[in-house]
């Protein structure tokens, strides 16, 4: 061969093969970097998303807790008439439509067992919707208007069992409906199609309330009466199948499902107006150094602390420490933590 058609030598083809090298090694640097960012952001995206969507969730339900409509158990005459074999599984009174607990109590059906040391926030309230009065209750039986119900069974949407708030403003009646029934009534002389929730002795304590129409302890008035249902929303964390420590939700009687995905623990402290009811949070106290009824009455406010960690590990360069409800913690899992702290009001108690 002529010596201009011989090719590269070794040394040239060594040399070629050690600066691919390089501009290889450059670019796979640059992909592994650009993934590396591309997980963390998405991870600080992921815990920052769930974090604001657990807060929101849980506040909207701490607010609106022991709403009974335009009555206030605080300032008017509350009647509650429910025993334990209640619908709730345990009685419900003034002093506790807030609570919490470190198991379930009997009654409250949450399916597996809750994550071990994390709390579970018992709220319970009047639903928005409510049914008019239409006519003169009697001492076991309140009437109120027919209304459109998805399930022909309960009449004006209201179920056998259910629990239920009436209210005219100035008292509330609390009770378990015994039966609920259409039938025609007569209201000044005209026929009115009403719905008969009736309060018997079944889930109640008493069958009637004892009183005439015509006191304050039995008359419910017609004309600015409503009777709300009475529902519950449970709160709790528990591993989701992928193993994956998840915010759960229980409404009424529904089954418990899945909220939020890396909801790793809550801490609460509840703010008590314990100085005259002046409509004031004096102090804020962990639920376990509550000790006596009068305290869950006074709670007005609740403290959240939500610790959130990101979908996946390894996002984070090196281990991560956070300061969870007063403790400092360093993870090594390199997920991202991040906590999440939010302060409440609970409207019944601070108007």
């Amino acid at each position: 061969m002529k010596r201009v058609q011989r090719g590269f030598s070794l040394i040239e083809l060594m040399v070629a093969m050690v600066i691919g090298l390089v501009l290889m090694t450059g670019v796979v640097q640059m992909f592994l970097s650009s993934k590396q960012v591309f997980s963390t952001q998405q991870g600080i995206s992921r815990v920052q998303e769930t974090g604001r969507l657990a807060v929101d969730f849980i506040a909207e339900d701490v607010r609106e807790s022991g709403f009974f409509g335009c009555a206030r158990p605080t300032k008017w005459n509350f009647f509650n008439t429910l025993n334990n074999a209640g619908k709730f599984g345990r009685d419900f009174s003034l002093t506790n439509w807030l609570q919490i607990f470190t198991a379930a109590p009997t009654g409250m059906d949450l399916g597996d067992a809750p994550k071990a040391g994390t709390p579970i926030l018992a709220l319970y309230g009047a639903n928005s919707e409510s049914v008019s009065v239409v006519g003169m209750n009697t001492s076991n039986e309140v009437f109120v208007a027919q209304t459109p119900s998805e399930d022909s069974g309960c009449p004006s949407g209201f179920c056998e069992k259910d629990i239920v708030a009436a209210t005219d403003c100035e008292k509330i009646w609390i009770f378990e409906v015994t039966t609920s029934e259409e039938e025609t009534i007569t209201v000044e002389g005209e026929s009115v199609n009403a719905v008969s929730l009736e309060h018997g002795s079944a889930g109640n304590s008493i069958s009637q309330w004892g009183g005439v129409t015509t006191s304050l302890a039995g008359r419910i008035d017609r004309v600015v009466s409503e009777v709300y249902k009475i529902e519950s929303s449970v709160y709790f964390i528990r591993d989701n199948t992928a193993g994956r420590p998840t915010l759960w939700h229980k409404r009424g009687d529904s089954t418990p499902y899945e909220l939020l995905e890396g909801v790793e623990n809550v801490n609460i402290e509840l703010g008590l107006d314990n100085a005259g009811a002046d409509l004031v949070v004096d102090e804020y106290v962990n639920p376990s150094d509550m000790t006596s009824s009068a305290q869950w009455g006074q709670v007005a406010a609740m403290r959240l602390e939500l610790l959130v960690q990101s979908p996946e590990d390894n996002v984070a360069s090196e281990p991560q420490s956070y300061t969870f409800a007063g403790e400092t913690k360093t993870a090594d899992d390199k997920r991202i933590r991040q906590v999440f702290t939010a302060t409440v009001g609970i409207r019944p108690k601070l108007n």
